[in-house]
């Protein structure tokens, strides 16, 4: 297990975003209410820590690779 610290500034906007869109898209939601303009503003920060994650995986695989299996 690897740990990826970030601060709540970085993560409040990915919680937004994930909360308001990505997870009522992936559980068929059908009153998905937020859906407009005040939710794409969170787009840029929601991508940013993907690829604070991201980053984090390659440089864990890179330095073990040991399993071809990456838990997530």
């Amino acid at each position: 297990m690897y740990p990826i610290f970030m601060t709540a500034i970085e993560i409040e906007p990915f919680l937004i975003y994930y909360e308001g869109i990505i997870r009522p898209l992936f559980h068929n939601f059908k009153d998905i209410k937020n859906i407009g303009d005040n939710q794409s503003e969170y787009w840029n920060e929601y991508l940013a820590v993907n690829k604070i994650v991201a980053k984090k995986i390659i440089e864990v695989h890179n330095q073990v690779r040991k399993t071809n299996t990456i838990w997530i």
